[in-house]
């Protein structure tokens, strides 16, 4: 999600491309689930329906993620970083990727941290019950 946030960054930072053209590139960058949706998006299929790109996005990610164990708090994070308001600036659609990329970072950060604290954990009760049976045996 992450990584998806931060090619539409560069793309309409960079390339000043199109929100379809990010999704095209994106789905270039990156492996299922996301491959597919993205690739939906760049099509432009949406349109037919009458949805703004936004719109379609959430839609979209929401269907093709909802397999997946995400925490609903990233999800609607991931979902929610393109704007509903069609109105808003290039820079306002730059600082708002910006920022839903740095929240994501450190979502991700404080997901690793805790699970490094669990594997620590984990192998400290596995040595004292080892050391507890060594001491029963003896």
């Amino acid at each position: 999600m992450e990584k998806i946030v931060s090619v539409f960054e560069q793309e309409v930072g960079c390339r000043l491309a199109t929100l379809e053209e990010c999704a095209r590139s994106a789905a270039t960058q990156t492996i299922e689930p996301f491959h597919t949706s993205l690739l939906e998006l760049g099509t432009g299929r949406y349109r037919k329906k009458g949805q703004s790109f936004a719109k379609a996005f959430c839609f979209v990610m929401q269907e093709g993620l909802q397999r997946y164990p995400w925490m609903q708090e990233d999800l609607q994070l991931f979902c929610g970083f393109l704007s509903q308001d069609s109105t808003l600036s290039r820079e306002s659609l730059l600082l708002e990727m910006q920022r839903t990329e740095e929240l994501l970072r450190k979502r991700r950060q404080d997901w690793e941290r805790k699970q490094e604290n669990q594997r620590q954990l984990e192998l400290g009760l596995g040595v004292l019950g080892g050391l507890f049976l060594i001491v029963i045996l003896l």
